[in-house]
């Protein structure tokens, strides 16, 4: 009798450790970290195809976003596309250094008193691919580059504290057990950017195994790195000027490590954006598609005259030849912008960029418009670029790029907003110029 007693609290002990599970990212730049309650106002980034998948008005709610992709499958339950994100669904824009917090619905996965304290949790973590690529390989690909360890939760007969929080791992959800239910109670992480990341576009890869090590369930959020803190406001304030840009200062992490403070306003070496664009931002296009089969006819609009470009620092108009004043310590010197966007004579002292955030104002059309094409010249090699109110129809070089608004959002606006990196650039000397080819 004994034995038998004892097989069977066995075969139970067992069926407690592998439940059915799911779950995935909600949230991929939170503004508040080990917090109990779901707020969409909170995210400023989502996980890609979030707009299909993980409504923000319905938190928690299936509709079947979970995805397990064993070793050799896709680490992405979906391909990444330039309707992976929007206005209301953006991507999230990091900087080197920042505390991030990542949201989750905990759909009863919670080892807890008013579940019980054996449900499982082997680890999560956050993994990349290489930057301005690997945006869709399978899930062994993305293992060996770690960005964070995002911890374990306790289970069994080691979790003499189910109550507590904040926990380690998948598990930290404050409000699990309260009124909401434990289905769609919010569970967060939080890790820090990794300090020496190289600027640029990634996708990174939320991994959770749940009763193994093999029983992973994951999914791919596609993030832009900017260099600081304050380009990163920049960008974020590009999209809605009353946006919050706090992030979590010090602390723990979901491994149990301290907290970042880069870019907390105790940090003496942070830097306050000025000047912000206000203008609201539409879908993004990240991926280049190819010029559109259209032949051009008798009701196309053929202009030659430059479009006025909007940047981060100021107005101006790029005409066929500009002035532009340069100062040294004892004279003024005039420099002439050249057709090619460089400048003559050697007056001026370099200027050195890396990334540059800007619009191309193209003016509110008739109704009657249906489409733009556009073109736009950086001069110097880009190493990516991300647009928005607008995509890519064609490359030139790596420094020219044909621009198509085919979408009747886009086209009304009136407006490109563009993102680009550079490996250098010397703004002193070349300057962006665009023009309206044809618009029907």
């Amino acid at each position: 009798m004994a034995g038998s007693m004892s097989l069977v609290s066995i075969i139970l002990f067992v069926a407690v450790h592998h439940v059915a599970s799911h779950s995935w990212l909600a949230c991929v730049d939170y503004t508040e970290k080990n917090g109990g309650d779901w707020d969409p106002e909170k995210c400023r980034g989502f996980a890609r195809n979030s707009a299909n998948y993980a409504k923000k008005d319905a938190f928690g709610s299936d509709r079947g976003f979970d995805h397990k992709p064993g070793q050799s499958g896709n680490a992405c339950k979906t391909t990444k596309t330039d309707q992976s994100y929007s206005t209301d669904y953006p991507n999230a824009i990091y900087y080197p250094g920042q505390q991030v917090v990542l949201v989750h619905p905990m759909k009863n996965h919670g080892a807890t008193t008013c579940t019980n304290i054996h449900i499982p949790d082997f680890g999560s973590a956050v993994y990349r691919g290489n930057v301005d690529t690997d945006t869709d390989q399978i899930y062994s690909y993305y293992a060996d580059k770690l960005v964070a360890d995002l911890g374990t939760s306790t289970f069994g007969s080691a979790n003499t504290a189910p109550d507590t929080y904040p926990k380690q791992g998948y598990q930290n959800a404050p409000n699990f057990c309260g009124a909401g239910g434990t289905d769609k109670a919010m569970g967060t992480y939080s890790f820090n950017v990794p300090t020496d990341i190289v600027r640029g576009w990634y996708t990174f890869v939320w991994s959770w195994k749940f009763n193994g090590d093999q029983d992973i369930y994951s999914g791919c959020f596609d993030i832009v790195i900017a260099d600081t803190k304050a380009a990163r406001d920049l960008m974020l304030q590009a999209r809605d000027a009353s946006i919050d840009l706090s992030v979590p200062c010090g602390g723990e992490t979901s491994d149990g490590s301290s907290g970042s403070d880069a870019g907390c306003s105790t940090d003496p070496t942070t830097t306050t954006a000025t000047t912000p664009p206000t203008t609201p931002v539409t879908t993004p296009a990240t991926t280049p598609a190819t010029t559109p089969a259209t032949t051009k006819s008798t009701t196309k609009v053929i202009t030659e005259a430059p479009v006025t470009i909007s940047t981060t620092t100021g107005v101006y108009t790029t005409p066929t030849v500009s002035t532009i004043k340069s100062t040294d310590p004892t004279v003024t010197t005039e420099i002439t912008t050249t057709e090619e966007g460089g400048v003559e004579g050697d007056y001026c002292l370099p200027v050195m960029g890396h990334q540059f955030t800007g619009s191309i104002d193209i003016g509110v059309p008739p109704t009657s418009i249906k489409r733009r094409y556009l073109v736009i010249d950086f001069y110097c090699d880009v190493e990516s670029i991300s647009l928005w109110s607008g995509r890519v129809a064609e490359e030139h070089g790596g420094r020219k790029y044909e621009i198509i608004q085919d979408l009747p959002n886009d086209v009304a606006r009136g407006m490109v907003d563009f993102f680009v990196s550079y490996e250098n650039c010397d703004f002193s000397r070349y300057q962006p110029t665009a023009k309206l080819l044809w618009e029907d």
